[in-house]
């Protein structure tokens, strides 16, 4: 359920508008967050870079953080000694959202929910 949710705010496939969305925010306020990557998409688009291009760059810089931070639930590798003794995971909970019993490989079952069924990987030439 959890990778469910996730995979939602993965850009879809054949999603672009974010690219337009993310350059008009970045004229309207060029000082605001995320204004460097609306100019960067902006440049990138004036360079010839079709929408999709960036789509499926944007797709799987998404997909392989989301990856990480699931790999990172369960093995945190701290290294800082200030946090020795700190660690977090991923619980399923009960009706009160007390923890039950720990999620672990999460990461090795992020490409099996590619909504698309193909792993991240290209579509079939036509």
């Amino acid at each position: 359920m959890f990778l469910r949710q996730c995979w939602q705010h993965v850009v879809g496939e054949d999603s672009t508008g974010w690219v337009d969305y993310h350059i008009e925010q970045a004229e309207q306020d060029p000082r605001g967050s995320f204004a460097g990557m609306g100019a960067a998409l902006k440049r990138a688009v004036a360079a010839g870079v079709a929408r999709e291009d960036l789509s499926q760059i944007a797709r799987g810089v998404q997909v392989e953080l989301l990856s990480q931070l699931c790999y990172m639930l369960e093995d945190n590798g701290l290294s800082e000694p200030e946090l020795k003794g700190v660690g977090w995971g991923l619980f399923q909970t009960d009706e009160e959202g007390n923890p039950q019993a720990p999620i672990y490989s999460l990461h090795e079952s992020v490409l099996d929910l590619d909504p698309t069924g193909r792993e991240m990987r290209p579509k079939a030439a036509s």
